[in-house]
């Protein structure tokens, strides 16, 4: 009876997701009741109706990123959860630029994912920034899930270390908490906070871009890199704002709400500040300042390249073409016309010295006569 409710749950699930039809989902259990040994999963990988990467997703991480809210943008996750491919993902925040049109949309209009699946992302992830967690509630969290006193006589000095490094981000938290539960680490007593310390400092700080405990850094440097809810550039230079600030009342901005909700920054009664000493460690001055300059190095390249683009184009090359002849016309018109005028000046300056001999001669004529009649 538990797997025939379990079989049930998931058909209704991937159906409301719309990865799946009623016809699928019941051809898929035609085909297990004969074969009872194979798995559905199994069934729906085999006839590629659904990926494994997809069934994963949903089957060990869906119900915890529902309960933590959605930190990232929407194609992150469909991207997590094999529905779209890297590429995809790329053509559509390149469309995006272009046209100003949702995530969503493009991938619908483009037939790589169904609006009824969009649609059941975007009803089931919220948009919020990261739980904050006590102490009290991470004790609690200890006892019904990680069982570190089982391991560490000093289990609460492990928590409490643990929170001092992240500020109590709850994914933070409970990805750091996780390592010391899966692990066999020697910790002798009154050891405890030092060992936390230089394990966050070895695994996470130093090699965040190599470790698995590193996967949520590397997924906040990306969207500070390449975000797709704001201008990078003006989102490292709010966060650098604030990182120089030192906790100062700075006026609301779509930058700073970006940066709430990937829970780079705190707000603490109305002020600013970074959200813990990991953050702190690892996005620091230095590398916002390179990464400013890295993406504006690639902006200008970028502009670069479209007026070469546009002057090599040969309908541009025909239009400079058209235009240079027209210009050298131009000036051939206006340089004849300059030429007329001067012989027109001159024409009329010699009928005005000849009209004017010609008068004085007349007029020597009848002074002439005049004395001959006398």
């Amino acid at each position: 009876m538990p797997n025939q409710n379990n079989n049930l749950l998931m058909g209704m699930f991937l159906q409301d997701a719309d990865l799946i039809s009623s016809y699928q989902w019941q051809n898929a259990l035609d085909i297990q009741a004969k074969y009872t040994k194979v798995k559905l999963e199994q069934i729906l990988v085999s006839q590629k109706i659904i990926k494994p990467q997809t069934l994963d997703f949903f089957g060990n991480q869906w119900q915890k990123i529902k309960e933590e809210g959605r930190q990232f943008p929407i194609g992150y996750y469909l991207q997590d959860s094999g529905l779209l491919n890297e590429q995809q993902v790329h053509n559509i925040l390149r469309e995006q630029e272009k046209n100003n049109l949702k995530f969503g949309d493009i991938a619908v209009n483009q037939g790589w994912i169904k609006q009824g699946t969009i649609n059941f992302f975007l009803d089931n992830l919220l948009i919020k920034s990261p739980q904050i967690i006590s102490l009290d509630l991470l004790k609690e969290y200890n006892q019904n899930q990680l069982h570190l006193e089982h391991k560490y006589p000093n289990s609460s000095l492990i928590l409490s270390s643990v929170l001092a490094w992240t500020g109590g981000n709850s994914i933070l938290t409970k990805d750091i908490c996780q390592i010391f539960t899966d692990s066999n680490f020697n910790i002798p007593i009154k050891e405890e906070a030092n060992t936390v310390d230089q394990f966050i400092e070895k695994f996470l700080i130093e090699n965040w871009q190599t470790s698995d405990i590193g996967k949520y850094i590397r997924l906040l440097k990306k969207n500070l890199d390449d975000n797709q809810r704001c201008n990078s550039i003006k989102l490292l230079q709010e966060y650098r704002e604030i990182l120089l600030s030192d906790n100062q009342k700075f006026p609301k901005t779509q930058e700073q709400e970006e940066l709430l909700i990937l829970g780079l920054i705190v707000k603490e009664k109305e002020r600013l500040k970074v959200a813990n000493l990991i953050y702190l460690r690892i996005f620091n001055l230095d590398c916002i300042n390179q990464q400013i300059a890295k993406l504006q190095q690639v902006i200008n390249l970028q502009e670069i390249e479209q007026v070469d683009t546009y002057q090599n184009n040969p309908k541009t090359k025909s239009k400079n073409h058209i235009k240079l002849k027209n210009s050298q016309l131009m000036k051939q018109v206006k340089s004849l016309t300059t030429l007329i005028g001067v012989i027109s000046f001159i024409y009329l300056f010699l009928v005005t010295i000849n009209h004017l001999l010609l008068k004085n001669k007349i007029k020597q004529l009848n002074v002439l006569q005049k004395i001959r009649s006398l």
